[in-house]
């Protein structure tokens, strides 16, 4: 962000009286369209004081996000790290924000409440959108920030029957329809969790990327493999399974 140099007394009352260090805190975004040199501008906010602002070449793109957050009656915030130190009684500090890109902070699809969804991790690439286009558009139509849109999907196993062998695959769901599915190795890879589930009649979700126009889309979900999922989450798949 920019703008920390003239708003050091509210940076020296969240600092403390430590000659230097830095603080992990919570940012609140605040669209300022009374601005007389940006009608774009965002202010920045920390414990309710201003601190500066979001670049003004990048404050055009959160803009609409920032209405929608705004009309439902939220307050925009993401994590901000605070980091200071004092050079002969002068305050040198600087904020920097953990803040999304534009497309990606508010989802076209609300988070499913009460469902399990899988903690975020690597991108994996969806197979097959070309023929789900008929569901892709629409949801492309809602997003925020032209041409990509944030999500939720639901990951359904399914299984195939091939000319030997049964196949599981992955079929990926956003707002209740088909967009693709996953490769016949990662849907491997994630039956050990999705199988029980399934057979529990219990629904996983992931956080999913949907870029392109009317002509072509593509569609990434962040997935977190069974063997890399933290002790939390696998005592949150237990309860849901009966096991606990």
């Amino acid at each position: 962000m920019v703008g920390e140099s003239y708003h050091s007394d509210q940076l020296e009352r969240i600092s403390g009286p430590e000659a230097a260090g830095e603080k992990q805190l919570v940012a609140e975004l605040r669209r300022e369209p009374r601005n007389p040199d940006d009608r774009d501008a965002i202010q920045v906010l920390i414990n309710g004081g201003l601190v500066g602002y979001i670049p003004k070449e990048d404050a055009p793109d959160y803009q609409p996000e920032l209405k929608a957050v705004e009309s439902w009656g939220y307050t925009a915030q993401c994590p901000a790290r605070l980091w200071w130190r004092r050079e002969q009684h002068e305050l040198v500090a600087s904020v920097s924000l953990n803040l999304a890109e534009p497309g990606r902070i508010v989802s076209i699809v609300p988070r499913p409440v009460g469902e399990l969804v899988l903690p975020p991790s690597r991108w994996f690439q969806v197979s097959g959108e070309a023929e789900h286009m008929d569901m892709l558009v629409p949801l492309l139509n809602r997003a925020y920030f032209p041409g990509r849109a944030f999500a939720y999907a639901q990951l359904e196993l399914v299984d195939r029957t091939g000319p030997r062998s049964v196949i599981p695959i992955v079929v990926v769901r956003i707002g209740g329809g088909v967009v693709g599915e996953l490769s016949r190795q990662t849907s491997a890879r994630l039956k050990a969790l999705l199988e029980p589930l399934r057979d529990a009649q219990v629904a996983c979700y992931a956080e999913a990327e949907l870029t392109g126009n009317a002509l072509a889309a593509e569609v990434r979900v962040s997935l977190t493999m069974p063997e890399e999922l933290r002790a939390g989450f696998v005592q949150q798949v237990e309860a849901r399974l009966g096991r606990s």
